[in-house]
């Protein structure tokens, strides 16, 4: 990693139920690999000191078909209280060395290494709380947050992320141009992912 390359931690958000998929999504295949493979890979190849990966849902049957590398696993037992818990149990694992952690949501598989490099170049560990992507003005994920603000992720409840502190320290939220869409494509849903999954075969 380049000298000049602040260290930033990973962390993928894997623990949900998929309550709209009605199935475990990390699991569902794309391209030859279960999901959570893609995202998992993409991030160990990346300037990132590290990669956590956050179960909870279904983590038995994710931890014994998943070949994780070099990632950390890390278990959230309240899963259940939503996303805030998730962002929770990836701060308590994180490095000292780290000086900001990067968030990236665990059903989005066209997020390549070179947007989360952007990422970590772009952030500026005494000028940023939050570094936010974005590609023709609108914001997506994943999202960059300071060692500064790790404490402020303490005070979140129920499905909340961190974008619900963006309003509070709007002062703080440094938006970023990473010139790709797939920031914006998530699946949520079944459709979601059929059309995910026709588009790369068309």
């Amino acid at each position: 990693m380049p000298q000049s390359t602040p260290p930033v931690s990973g962390i993928i958000l894997a623990a949900g139920q998929s309550k709209r998929m009605g199935q475990v999504k990390q699991l569902l295949p794309f391209e030859g690999k279960p999901l959570i493979s893609h995202i998992i890979n993409t991030a160990l190849a990346s300037q990132l000191e590290e990669v956590i990966v956050v179960l909870g849902h279904r983590a038995e049957d994710i931890e014994k078909t998943i070949d994780f590398g070099d990632a950390q696993l890390v278990m959230n037992n309240d899963y259940r209280a939503g996303q805030s818990t998730s962002l929770q149990t990836g701060i308590s694992a994180i490095s000292n060395r780290s000086e900001a952690a990067l968030f990236i949501l665990g059903d989005q598989p066209l997020v390549n290494a070179g947007v989360i490099n952007r990422l970590i170049e772009g952030f500026k560990p005494k000028g940023t709380g939050f570094l936010v992507p974005t590609f023709h003005g609108r914001r997506g994920n994943p999202v960059l947050v300071a060692r500064a603000f790790f404490s402020h992720l303490k005070s979140l409840t129920g499905d909340q992320g961190a974008r619900a502190l963006f309003e509070e320290y709007a002062d703080q939220v440094e938006e970023f141009d990473v010139g790709d869409e797939c920031i914006h494509i998530d699946i949520d849903t079944l459709a979601d992912y059929l059309k995910l999954t026709s588009d790369q075969i068309s």
